[in-house]
């Protein structure tokens, strides 16, 4: 689903955008819904994706080398965070 540039006003990094610069970054975005405990994506998926959360929260699971279970979050649409998996 395409993105409205509407969307993008809500999100505080996008905010500051004028209608056309919304209108051209919601051009290369896609819109995805995903249901609670749904992941976004797991460690050794392909990278060069960006994600915006535009409502809700994320909670974050990794597993470190000596397999340790580590939490991040929850994640909210104002927050940003940067994983490199």
């Amino acid at each position: 689903m395409t993105c409205d540039p509407g969307l993008l006003q809500r999100v505080p990094l996008f905010s500051l955008l004028d209608a056309d610069e919304r209108e051209v970054l919601a051009s290369q975005l896609e819109v995805r819904h995903l249901s609670a405990q749904q992941p976004i994506f797991r460690p050794g998926d392909a990278g060069g994706n960006g994600y915006v959360l535009i409502e809700g929260k994320v909670r974050v699971t990794l597993i470190d080398r000596v397999r340790s279970l580590i939490r991040l979050g929850p994640l909210r649409s104002s927050d940003l965070a940067h994983l490199d998996c």
